[in-house]
């Protein structure tokens, strides 16, 4: 499939497009996507700073690309000057997008900042919970996680395979075993958890 969109790629700068916003939108969700961008990230930075100078915005979903191919990169140089531009640009914050920001601090290890991120939102979705609490159970913060997915249930959401996956790892983390016993028998009473 990347071939594909290589090949689309390389036709649209031939043809004349290679500058067109909704375009290069595209293409840079398609090649995040494929995970290709990750690989690249001062391509991407490049193209984030092309895009400024010529004053095209880039839209939110081009913003989550972006923001995800930081995290799968640990890029946080690359992250803060997407977030800045975010807040300089009064760019409307939504749940894809907050989650993407706050992902991209806590898995680069600024967990501070992600939380106050998660703290600060509106609206989360299961997404974003699971999220942070696997960002406090990577970085040395068992416990929170354990909080958190408590706060996580009393709010309502019901956790899916991925979440039970994260709790389980900051309990093995923290010693807790009793309590990890806990989610995993709660985890087999789901019967919609694959």
């Amino acid at each position: 499939m990347i071939g594909t969109g290589g090949s689309l790629h390389s036709m649209a700068v031939k043809s004349g497009f290679g500058s067109d916003l909704h375009v290069n939108n595209t293409l840079l969700r398609m090649y995040a996507g494929f995970g290709v961008i990750s690989n690249l990230p001062s391509d991407a930075l490049l193209l984030f700073q092309c895009m400024k100078l010529v004053n095209e915005k880039p839209n939110s979903v081009t913003l989550v690309s972006l923001l995800g191919a930081c995290t799968r990169i640990l890029n946080i140089r690359l992250g803060k000057c997407i977030h800045l531009h975010i807040v300089t640009s009064g760019i409307e914050l939504h749940v894809e997008l907050e989650t993407a920001l706050l992902g991209m601090y806590a898995k680069c290890g600024h967990i501070q900042h992600a939380f106050r991120i998660f703290n600060s939102m509106d609206d989360k979705n299961l997404q974003t919970w699971t999220i942070m609490i696997s960002g406090l159970a990577d970085h040395g913060h068992g416990e929170e996680a354990v909080s958190l997915f408590a706060r996580m249930e009393e709010s309502g959401f019901r956790p899916d395979s991925l979440s039970f996956s994260e709790i389980l790892y900051a309990c093995s983390h923290i010693g807790f075993v009793d309590a990890g016993r806990e989610y995993f028998e709660k985890m087999g009473s789901f019967n919609d958890i694959r």
